[in-house]
């Protein structure tokens, strides 16, 4: 898995946010009924679709190695989200084309589950954030995220229960809606 050292996250005015990632930069938007003006994914679409190109980078990589034509294949994925708009699970189709071998299909099927942004999920790390004033960094007031049922460590600043009732889900975001 590929790793960042560090990325950088600008606020760049409306409800508009893009990060840099390396020599990359990813463009973020709100959608209008959220007061953003839809120019880019939402920062949780963007989350959603890195599992589907995650799985599909592990599909044409299976297919690669095999020398098997990938460019008629599609992932379809498929978000499930419960009566509170959070998301409960993740569905994810393969659409092969008539001629794929038909051997392959189970193979297909661990295959995607070895995509590393599933991993991570099956596996959450744990979240820290920070306050600093410009790159000083200096006696920065920190926070402690988890996943639910892992134990998040106390802070001076706060409790561990306000931090937890503090969108602790995947879903919600700042302005209350999906980002």
């Amino acid at each position: 898995m590929e790793q960042a050292s560090e990325i950088v996250v600008r606020l760049t005015g409306g409800r508009r946010v893009e990060a840099q990632i390396g020599k990359h930069r990813v463009l973020t938007d709100q959608p209008r009924n959220n007061g953003g003006e839809d120019t880019a994914p939402s920062p949780f679409q963007l989350f959603l679709a890195s599992l589907g190109t995650c799985a599909g980078i592990f599909v044409q990589g299976f297919c690669a190695k095999r020398g098997i034509p990938y460019e008629d294949i599609r992932v379809i994925e498929r978000p499930i989200y419960g009566a509170n708009g959070a998301l409960e699970s993740v569905e994810l189709e393969l659409q092969l084309p008539p001629d794929f071998p038909t051997h392959y299909h189970e193979a297909l099927l661990r295959v995607i589950d070895q995509c590393s942004v599933k991993r991570v999920l099956q596996s959450p790390p744990t979240f820290k954030s920070q306050v600093s004033h410009d790159s000083l960094r200096t006696s920065p007031t920190e926070f402690q995220f988890a996943p639910e049922g892992r134990e998040v460590p106390k802070t001076s600043a706060t409790s561990s229960a306000a931090l937890a009732s503090r969108g602790s889900h995947l879903g919600k975001e700042g302005g209350g809606a999906r980002g």
